[in-house]
Order: C-alpha cells, then sequence, then structure tokens
C-alpha cells in the first residue's frame, strides 16, 4: 500500500491539472500529506493483525465493499459532470476533486474493476472524458494489481477504449514496474513473452528498482550491460561500492567476456562522478580501500572530466598528476580545464600562477587560453605564449589571433607579427 500511495500520487496530481484543476489544486496538498499518512497508519495496521476500519469495526464484507466501489463510481461521475469551467472553480471544487482522487487510492482490485467497469458504462460523459477517467482508474489498478492490467494490454477493446495513448505512453511500464516490486521473476518472464517491450529502458527501470533491494541479484539483471553501471551506482550506498567494484573486476577479468572491461570502466566513471563533488580529499578513504591500478585510475578520471565539477577541478587535476603518466592524462585534464574556465576562469588562472611547469600544465594551459581567448584575448594571449613550440602551439596561437581580431583587428594583427603568423 505504502508503494502505491506514493506512485500514484503523482498520477492523482497529474490527472488533476490535466482536467483541468489548475495550480490552485496545490493548496490542499497539506491535507493529502495527512490523509496519506493516516491512510499508511491503518494499512500499517492492518498488516499487524489489527482492525483496517477506524473505530476498530471489523472488515466490511466483500458485498459492502463492493457496494463502495458502486457509490464512489456514482459520484466520481457525477462530480465530474458538475465539475465547473475552469474560471468559475473555487477552492470547494477543487477539493472535492483531491478527496475523490485521495478515495481512489483506497480502493483494492475488486473495487476498481467494478469503477472501471461503471465508468466504460456510463453513457452521460463525454467520450473524451470517460476515456480520461478509465485510464486514470486503470493506473491505479496498475499498482495494486499489475497482472491485470498487462493482460488488459492486449486485449483490443482495452486498446479501441483508450485508442492506444496510454498503452505507449507508459502505462505498461507502469505495471511491468509494479510487478517486479512484487515478483521479479514474473515480470521478466512476461517481458520474454513480449520481446517488444524488452527495451533498454525497461531493463534499466528494473535494475533501479532491484538494486534497491538486491545488488547481487541487480548486477545478474544487468548482465555486464555497461550502460546501467550509473543506474547500480546512484540505487546503493557508498559502502557498497567496493563490492559492485569487485564484481566489475571479476568480469573484466573473465576472458570469455567481451564486454567486462567496458563495464568495470563504466562503472567505475560512475563511481567518479558521484565522488567528484565532494573533492579527492574527502574520496581519499574510499580511493584507498579501492586501490585503483593505472588503467583503473584512468577510467575514473576520466568519469571525473565528465563530471563536470568546477569547484575541486584543481585538486583533481592534482590527483591525476601525481599518479598517473602525463602523457597519458592530457586529454582528460584538458576537458576538466575547460569546463572550469568556462565557469571560473579566474580561479583557474590562479590555479596556473602557482601550478608547477610540466605537461600537465600546458594541458591546462591549453584549455585556458582557448576558452579566455573568447573573452579576453590579451590575457589568453599571455598564457598561449608560453607554451612549447609546435603544432598545439600553433592552434592554440590562432584561435587566440581570430577572437582577437574581432575586436581589435590591429592588437590582433600585431600579436600575429611578433609570434610569426600570417593574417
Amino acid at each position: 500500500m505504502k508503494n502505491r500511495l506514493l506512485i500514484s500520487a503523482s498520477w492523482c496530481v497529474t490527472a488533476f491539472i490535466l482536467a483541468g484543476g489548475g495550480v490552485a489544486g496545490w493548496r490542499n496538498h497539506q491535507a493529502i500529506a495527512r490523509e496519506r499518512a493516516e491512510l499508511e497508519r491503518l494499512e500499517a495496521d492492518a498488516s499487524s493483525g489489527e482492525s483496517l476500519e477506524r473505530g476498530g469495526r471489523s472488515r466490511p464484507s466483500m458485498q459492502a465493499r463492493e457496494e463502495v466501489a458502486r457509490d464512489f463510481a456514482r459520484r466520481l461521475i457525477k462530480h465530474w459532470n458538475e465539475f465547473p469551467p475552469k474560471k468559475e472553480q473555487g477552492d470547494e471544487a477543487v477539493k472535492g476533486r483531491l478527496d475523490l482522487f485521495i478515495e481512489l487510492d483506497r480502493l483494492d482490485s475488486r473495487q476498481l474493476k467494478i469503477v472501471i467497469a461503471a465508468l466504460r458504462a456510463d453513457v452521460d460523459l463525454p467520450e473524451g472524458e470517460r476515456r480520461t477517467l478509465v485510464g486514470l482508474a486503470i493506473n491505479y489498478l496498475a499498482h495494486v494489481d499489475p497482472s491485470s492490467v498487462l493482460e488488459m494490454a492486449y486485449s483490443p477493446e482495452w486498446r479501441e477504449l483508450l485508442q492506444g495513448k496510454l498503452w505507449g505512453g507508459g502505462l505498461v511500464p507502469s505495471a511491468i514496474a509494479c510487478l517486479a516490486r512484487k515478483d521479479l521473476d514474473g515480470a521478466l518472464a512476461w517481458l520474454r513473452e513480449h520481446p517488444e517491450w524488452n527495451e533498454k529502458n525497461m531493463k534499466r527501470m528494473l535494475v533501479e528498482i532491484v538494486a534497491k533491494q538486491d545488488a547481487k541479484r541487480a548486477l545478474e539483471l544487468a548482465d555486464g550491460d555497461a550502460s546501467l553501471c550509473y543506474t547500480l551506482i546512484v540505487a546503493r550506498p557508498q559502502s557498497e561500492w567496493l563490492s559492485l567494484l569487485t564484481a566489475a573486476r571479476q568480469k573484466a577479468a573473465d576472458a570469455s567476456s567481451t564486454k567486462g572491461g567496458k563495464f568495470r570502466d563504466t562503472m567505475l566513471g560512475s563511481i567518479a562522478s558521484q565522488l567528484s563533488e565532494a573533492g579527492p580529499a574527502a574520496a581519499k578513504g574510499w580511493l584507498d580501500q579501492a586501490a585503483l591500478n593505472e588503467a583503473e585510475a584512468l577510467a575514473f578520471l576520466s568519469g571525473i572530466s565528465n563530471a563536470q565539477d568546477d569547484e575541486h577541478a584543481g585538486e583533481w587535476i592534482e590527483w591525476a598528476a601525481a599518479r598517473l603518466p602525463a602523457e597519458k592524462i592530457s586529454s582528460d585534464v584538458w576537458s576538466i580545464a575547460w569546463t572550469w574556465t568556462k565557469k571560473d576562469y579566474k580561479a583557474a588562472g590562479e590555479w596556473l600562477n602557482q601550478a608547477a611547469e610540466g605537461p600537465v600544465k600546458q594541458a591546462v594551459v591549453k584549455a585556458y587560453a582557448e576558452m579566455v581567448a573568447y573573452q579576453d584575448p590579451e590575457v589568453a594571449a599571455q598564457w598561449a605564449v608560453t607554451l612549447p613550440a609546435g603544432k598545439e602551439r600553433d592552434r592554440v596561437l590562432k584561435r587566440v589571433r581570430d577572437e582577437w581580431k574581432k575586436k581589435d583587428e590591429a592588437a590582433a594583427a600585431e600579436f600575429a607579427r611578433k609570434n610569426g603568423m600570417g593574417e
């Protein structure tokens, strides 16, 4: 029930907005939160053997619960037919609609099916409104009885009623997600029977669901797919990243696996993206435990460069320079420095002023000069001329000259003359 409440709440809001409730409905969100908390309390009581009903009354009979569903359907249809135009909506009308959504969230699978049948049979609702309400109720059903909804997805009568919009727009994925939380093997079996739905996005969703419960099973489900590494990492706490990396290392060491190395490297890149904002000092504990070899450290650095964090950019560059060959990190260092300069060129310039001479500093100078050339070509020129002679220096000088020419042709011409460049 708790998962259903949390998930279906978004459907409440979405449906309400689509149905014309507007922003005013948000005034009632605190009341909804209180009601949701009460419903969760009642469900907890029920799971511990206590009474589900307020006041200690016994659970209603099946006949009584069916009548509750039929009464709810009548009130829902009446409300929908009488709901005022948008310009005339007041808080009471809005609250009434939100209250109905809360009631809808209380219904069990059998009750929801009764409501759906009543909505389908009603002849007074306009076709578009009827389709909207049926679709909403089916989405609630997906959270309590996903198997029924998956059966409906392949029924011609349901496809015709909803004109295929909800099937392709998220209902089947929603039902699969709910089924996976209850019965992962059942969800996987359904996908094997319907390969048209067995797409990468669906697999990512399942891995994310499973990873929050069982990292080992999630790894098996990922099956070495590097694109799922980030999903695995963000689903598990930092304390478990090392065990995930160990599993990835085992895949990389497996001679029969052609994608194991990529899986390990992408796993490291995903971990780096999460650690980048903390900086090397804060990440030291995890890095010491991981004991990365050179190839792994390069993959980790690639993740740092992709994360585009500027606050600790200089520290990460220094971390890389201290433990990796300069010729192997110049590309990533350039990328880090480029983004850093773009976001905070003053900080990057201050770092350059105190950095030791060498290939790493040169990589930063190239990125810095090329980026700053757009804003201040004179400053960029001062750094560009410090680069050693060669094709890279010539390329950076040309970029500075071309950008300077847009601002001051005479100064650009003088810069070109001093550096033996053509205009």
